[in-house]
């Protein structure tokens, strides 16, 4: 009897030790995902708009264009929210833990861009250069 809960205690010690240094949970995901070197989380919704004035002849139907309407963030290294709204200029709003705006960030590339790519410029200017983009930015 000795023997055997001595060989049943030898091999809950083997089953517990082995376990213990490999990530389980939450951590088992995102070392499977590759998710321990992301520097932002991404969050969007899609939709179309047809844009006033883009139509090929004067008869014509206004064209359809898909587009990301909506775009939201969570920054890893500042831990700051942001949402880039569908245009061009005055569309980053600043969002607290509850996605309540806080306040808004205007700031967009030179020339004269759509605003698929100027909303584009914005998000990765932001991801990769927070600090340095909000110093030139205007807050609103």
């Amino acid at each position: 009897m000795r023997t055997i809960s001595t060989a049943v205690a030898g091999i809950i010690l083997m089953l517990v030790t082995t376990g213990c240094g490999q990530p389980t949970g939450v951590a088992a995901a995102a070392d499977a995902m590759g998710a321990t070197t992301v520097n932002s989380i991404e969050y969007s919704g899609s939709g179309s708009t047809f844009a006033f004035g883009q139509a090929p002849s004067p008869g014509a139907r206004w064209p359809r264009f898909d587009a990301k309407s909506y775009v939201a963030w969570l920054g890893r290294k500042t831990g700051k929210r942001y949402r880039i709204r569908h245009g061009r200029m005055m569309n980053i709003d600043q969002l607290d833990r509850r996605g309540r705006h806080i306040c808004g960030w205007c700031f967009f590339p030179e020339g004269h861009l759509v605003a698929g790519d100027v909303m584009l410029a914005q998000k990765l200017s932001l991801e990769l250069f927070e600090t340095e983009a909000l110093e030139i930015a205007n807050r609103f």
